[in-house]
C-alpha cells in the first residue's frame, strides 16, 4: 500500500510539473499518459482504503475507539480545509459572474470535483471492508475492475460513439484556442467520471479496434502499404496552401529562367510560394533557391522601406514610395539633359543623352522588356541591355 501511495504521488507531481505535450508535435507526453487522471484517482481510491483501515477494517470500532477515530477524520479534514483557504487566499480566482456557476466546477467538471473524489473514496472504504485475504474476493475484484475497465475504453475509443475526450488533448486544445499554446491543468479524476469540461487524453488511439490488424482487416488493406499504416494525425494533416485567401501568379526572382511561381496569400501575408503548372517555361518545376522564396519574401531582415542618405551626409534617412519615385524622376530628367547630344561635330543629327542608360533584370517577360526598350528609347537612351544577354 506505501508503495501504491508512493506511485500516486509521483504521478500527481509529474502531470502537474512536467509537460502535457509535446510542444512540436502536440501529442501527449508519456508521464500524461500513464498517470493523467489515474495518479489522482488512485490516491483517493488509497485514502478511502485508509480510512477504512484506521476505523477497524472488516471489524469497525466502537465505542470510545469509533469516537476517537471519527475525532481524528474531523481534525484531518479541518486541517485540509484550512490549507485549501489558504492557498485560495495566497492564489485567488477570479470571481465568477454568474454566483451558482462555481457549484459545477466544485462538484463535478472542475480540476478537483468533490462527486467523483467521493465516489473513489467510497470505492475505498468498500474495498476495506471486505476480506482482502480472500482469494474468491481478490478474483471477483479483478473481473469488476477489469470489466469497468473495458467499458470506460470502449466508450472512449470506439469509432461512431459519442465522446467527452473530443478535442481535449493538450495539443488539440492548443491548437483550438490558437497563439500561445495555453494548456489546463489536468483533472483528478479517471475517464469514466470525466466531466464536460474534462480534459483527458485521447482513448481512440488505444481502442482495440484501432488496432493494426483490425484496420487492415476493416479497410481493405490486407498488405498494410495504404489507409490501415496512415496515422490520424497524417490524416489530418492539411497543406498551408489550402486556406490561402487567393492566389497569386508571378516569376522567381533569382535567374535569368524566369520560371513561374503562384504565391499563396492569406491575410495579406504570403504563406506559400510553389512552381506554377501553367508556366511553359518551368511546368511547375523550381530549383532550390526558388523553392525558398517564401523565406526571402518573409525575412526578418528584409528591407521595407526605402532608405536615403543625401551626398556627404552619414545618416540615413527613411522616404515614402511617392516621395522616392519623385526623386529618381527628377534625376533621370537631369541626367537626360545634361548629357543630352543633338548634333554632332559636323552638324549631323543626333537626339541622344548619353547621362543615363538601361539593363533590364533576368526575370523581366517578353512584355516588361518592349515597354522598356520602347520607354528609354524614347528618352533618347542608346545602351539599352538586359541581363539574360550578359
Amino acid at each position: 500500500m506505501d508503495a501504491a501511495h508512493g506511485l500516486a504521488l509521483i504521478g500527481m507531481i509529474a502531470v502537474h510539473i512536467l509537460p502535457v505535450h509535446d510542444p512540436e508535435t502536440f501529442e501527449p507526453t508519456l508521464q500524461w499518459t500513464l498517470f493523467g487522471g489515474r495518479a489522482a484517482a488512485l490516491f483517493a481510491l488509497l485514502a478511502g482504503l485508509s480510512l477504512a483501515f484506521s476505523a477497524g477494517g472488516r471489524s469497525p470500532h466502537r465505542g470510545r475507539a469509533l469516537t476517537a477515530t471519527r475525532a481524528g477524520v474531523v481534525v484531518r479534514a479541518l486541517l485540509i480545509t484550512s490549507v485549501g483557504l489558504a492557498i485560495n487566499q495566497v492564489m485567488p480566482s477570479p470571481a465568477p459572474a454568474d454566483p451558482g456557476a462555481p457549484l459545477a466546477p466544485v462538484l463535478l467538471t472542475g480540476t478537483y470535483p468533490a462527486v467523483p473524489y467521493l465516489t473513489h473514496l467510497c470505492a475505498g472504504l468498500l474495498l476495506g471492508r471486505t476480506d482482502l485475504q480472500e482469494v474468491v474476493v481478490r478474483v471477483r475484484i479483478t473481473v469488476v475492475g477489469v470489466v469497468l475497465a473495458l467499458v470506460a475504453w470502449f466508450a472512449y475509443g470506439v469509432p461512431g460513439l459519442p465522446s467527452r475526450t473530443a478535442a481535449s488533448t493538450p495539443g488539440q486544445q492548443v491548437l483550438r484556442t490558437g497563439g500561445r499554446p495555453r494548456t489546463r491543468r489536468p483533472p483528478v479524476w479517471p475517464l469514466p467520471l470525466c466531466g464536460s469540461a474534462g480534459y483527458a487524453p485521447d482513448m481512440s488511439r488505444f481502442s482495440p479496434l484501432e488496432w493494426p490488424v483490425l484496420r487492415q482487416i476493416r479497410s481493405g488493406d490486407l498488405l498494410g502499404r495504404g489507409p490501415a499504416v496512415t496515422s490520424e494525425r497524417t490524416r489530418s494533416t492539411t497543406p498551408r496552401t489550402s486556406t490561402a485567401d487567393r492566389v497569386v501568379q508571378s516569376v522567381c526572382p533569382y535567374c535569368a529562367v524566369g520560371c513561374g511561381q503562384r504565391v499563396y496569400v492569406k491575410d495579406e501575408k504570403v504563406v506559400q510560394i510553389e512552381g506554377d503548372p501553367d508556366s511553359p517555361i518551368s511546368r511547375g518545376r523550381l530549383c532550390p533557391k526558388g523553392s525558398a522564396s517564401e523565406q526571402l519574401v518573409n525575412a526578418p531582415g528584409r528591407q521595407t522601406e526605402v532608405l536615403y542618405r543625401a551626398p556627404r551626409a552619414t545618416e540615413w534617412q527613411r522616404l515614402d514610395l511617392d516621395t522616392a519615385v519623385e526623386m529618381v524622376a527628377d534625376r533621370v530628367l537631369e541626367a537626360r539633359r545634361n548629357g543630352w547630344q543633338d548634333a554632332d561635330e559636323q552638324g549631323r543629327p543626333l537626339r541622344r543623352t548619353m547621362g543615363f542608360a538601361a539593363l533590364g533584370g533576368a526575370t523581366l517577360d517578353n512584355e516588361e522588356n518592349y515597354l522598356i526598350k520602347k520607354l528609354f528609347t524614347a528618352a533618347g537612351a542608346i545602351q539599352i541591355e538586359n541581363q539574360a544577354r550578359i
